[in-house]
């Protein structure tokens, strides 16, 4: 999920446009979750995402072309960054758009995208990132479980290969089968305004036409994209289980 950078510079303000869904380039009405827990842990953010990027796009072509993890940490490790080691954090966050692309293929598995993913990983890794934070994707069925398996293997894998290394595995599909499991269950403990619906305030990514009257009660702002509420729950998530982290 991409602030609207995709080289690490300064985002645009989070502010609509009367003529475009996305509030500074970002597919969402405010700070996405990587901004939102930078906010709450006090760190600089440098995002090198992009919207609909897949692990690798040779392993899963995409209907049509899409950026990918490779191009991600070339871009990062081109610019020759200096790196603290003791505070600097890799949050790396893949898989939805491989799991379309797979669907869409009739592919049955995501192995291979899964060991790019941690190979990418160690590029990182050489590079002197010392902490990693894998994210799952949001859906908990199909493809998922043995593609988040084999990262998990691949971290412990890596750690013992370099230990002084730290990582961390964050599940966004337990939060997103909890609130779909109970969306108005979700609101009142977190400050929130209730989730009414498990669907999207806009129908489209490109128009604000029919719009919804208060996006706050709803799980995403545009299609399978959250709005700025539930971005503000999976930093919570996130920050609760690296918190807890041992």
């Amino acid at each position: 999920m991409s602030n609207g950078q995709k080289t690490g510079s300064t985002p645009l303000p989070a502010v609509p446009n009367s003529e475009d869904p996305k509030y500074g380039g970002r597919a969402s009405n405010g700070l996405i979750w990587i901004e939102q827990l930078g906010d709450e842990l006090g760190a600089l953010v440098r995002d090198y995402a992009r919207g609909g990027a897949i692990v690798s796009s040779k392993l899963t072509p995409p209907a049509k072309e899409q950026s990918d993890m490779i191009e991600h940490v070339q871009v990062f490790l081109d610019q020759k960054n200096q790196i603290d080691a003791a505070s600097s954090i890799a949050m790396i966050c893949y898989g939805i758009n491989d799991g379309v692309s797979a669907s869409r293929r009739g592919a049955t598995s995501l192995s291979s995208s899964a060991q790019e993913l941690i190979s990418q990983t160690e590029l990182l890794i050489q590079a002197g990132i010392q902490n990693v934070v894998v994210l799952s994707p949001p859906k908990a069925s199909g493809l998922f479980p043995e593609f988040n398996n084999i990262i998990w293997n691949g971290l412990k894998s890596l750690k013992a290969q370099t230990p002084s290394i730290q990582f961390a595995y964050v599940d966004f599909s337990a939060l997103y089968s909890a609130i779909n499991a109970d969306p108005q269950s979700f609101g009142q403990d977190f400050l929130y305004a209730r989730y009414e619906s498990a669907e999207s305030c806009l129908k489209s990514a490109t128009s604000l036409d029919g719009a919804c009257q208060n996006p706050d009660v709803y799980l995403y702002y545009i299609p399978n994209h959250p709005q700025k509420l539930t971005h503000g729950l999976m930093a919570q998530w996130a920050d609760v289980v690296l918190s807890n982290c041992t």
